[in-house]
């Protein structure tokens, strides 16, 4: 259970927090660097970004497939600083939908809100509510975890 709870944290959160973003030409890049997220209170994290990330479906679907979600992007709109999204997962033989917005204060900052509601499979899942906020710290340091994206 515990591990479901966590798998779904992920792709709710998009443990990394949501990095979703226009299928069109996306116009916010996450910079190469150590980035610090902390998902509601709990303890942040360190992850190492080796390269330049744009907000798009790509960086989605290759922290879904970590998790072992299959998931796909439903409607996604880019207004200003803001992204928001609809991406449906296939997790622990039930169905989640999950509505966020993502909030890029800069290149090197942003914040991911999201919504999520799970239906079906043989264990129930609580409708989750995760606010994430990241931000760039410097250059990777040795020791950081990768980045799987």
């Amino acid at each position: 259970m515990h591990q479901i709870v966590t798998a779904m944290t992920v792709v709710a959160c998009g443990c990394f927090a949501s990095l979703i973003a226009a299928q069109a030409k996306p116009t916010h890049v996450m910079r190469a660097g150590e980035w610090e997220s902390r998902v509601g209170g709990a303890p942040k994290r360190l992850i190492c970004l080796k390269a330049d990330r744009p907000f798009d479906p790509v960086t989605l679907t290759k922290m879904s497939d970590r998790v072992s979600a299959k998931c796909h992007i439903g409607d996604v709109n880019e207004t200003g600083a803001a992204i928001t999204y609809v991406t449906m997962c296939d997790i622990a033989g039930g169905h989640m939908v999950v509505h966020g917005t993502i909030t890029v204060d800069s290149d090197d900052s942003y914040i991911s809100r999201s919504k999520s509601h799970f239906e079906g499979g043989q264990v129930r899942l609580p409708d989750m509510d995760l606010t994430v906020t990241s931000h760039r710290v410097g250059p990777c340091q040795p020791g950081d975890t990768q980045s799987p994206f």
